[in-house]
């Protein structure tokens, strides 16, 4: 059977430059609070990826999972998020 993992890409928009620090604060709150309850398996910032600010690799299910953490999210709408399906190797 094969295992799908689904990655948020936060991508550097128009906006992203306006994120204040109450925003970050914000949005480590809410990445912390996912990942105290088991919903995270992977996420941080990128460092020299240009157009990229960051990724979060979620434990769901499915797509909609995923897509329920984003919505719930404080910092939507202050970059551009998309979530992409990633085959896992097993092992």
């Amino acid at each position: 059977m094969e295992k799908w993992l689904y990655v948020m890409m936060i991508k550097k928009g128009k906006t992203y430059n306006k994120v204040t620090k109450a925003v970050i604060e914000r949005h480590v709150e809410n990445l912390r609070k996912l990942d105290a309850e088991g919903k995270i398996a992977l996420c941080g910032p990128f460092k020299g990826y240009p157009g990229v600010a960051g990724m979060v690799i979620f434990k769901t299910a499915d797509y909609g999972g995923s897509r329920s953490f984003v919505q719930a999210g404080a910092s939507r709408g202050r970059g551009l998020c998309g979530i992409h399906a990633c085959s896992a190797a097993s092992g």
